[in-house]
């Protein structure tokens, strides 16, 4: 008479947790890809809605935020940025009260953090071709899925170029 077991073996408990392991190892993955993904579409409707923002407080003001020139591209001096357009300086949610003709807030309530808990910029002299001859251009922007922070300008910032018809 044989011995009829009706359990699983060690080892091929292994072998059901080693495959369990690995598909959600996939799962995982394939989650922070999507969120990823979804954070970058987010942070680009934000863009396109400050962009709107920035037209409005231009139509009104003939001003960017920082009192910059509308049109006006500087050549990489640096030190013109507004690194938060909350500030009054940036004049979209409020002013500083130096914006002649200022109807607004722009957008109510203040712009929120983009998706990686950074605020949005403005920079009049943002080089969109870092790899070859500078190209300036006026940009409002996200820091992106890089994540760093302020001040950090790299290939994953996403912008928005102004001033320009698309």
């Amino acid at each position: 008479m044989k011995n009829k077991s009706k359990g699983f073996t060690l080892i091929e408990l292994l072998i059901v947790v080693a495959i369990i392991g690995i598909l959600a190892t996939f799962v995982v993955m394939s989650y922070r890809e999507t969120r990823t993904k979804g954070y970058i579409a987010r942070a680009q409707t934000d863009l396109k809605s400050i962009r709107s923002a920035l037209t409005m407080l231009e139509n009104d003001t003939d001003q960017w935020p920082g009192h910059w020139k509308p049109g006006k591209v500087d050549t990489g001096a640096g030190g013109h940025e507004i690194w938060d357009l909350n500030t009054q300086q940036a004049g979209i949610s409020r002013t500083d009260g130096n914006f002649p003709k200022w109807h607004g807030p722009y957008v109510q309530n203040g712009l929120p953090p983009d998706p990686w808990g950074n605020p949005y910029f403005f920079d009049p002299d943002y080089n969109i071709n870092p790899d070859g001859a500078p190209q300036w251009v006026a940009v409002i922007g996200s820091f992106g899925p890089n994540e760093e922070g302020q001040n950090v300008f790299d290939d994953d910032n996403l912008i928005e170029m102004v001033g320009f018809e698309k």
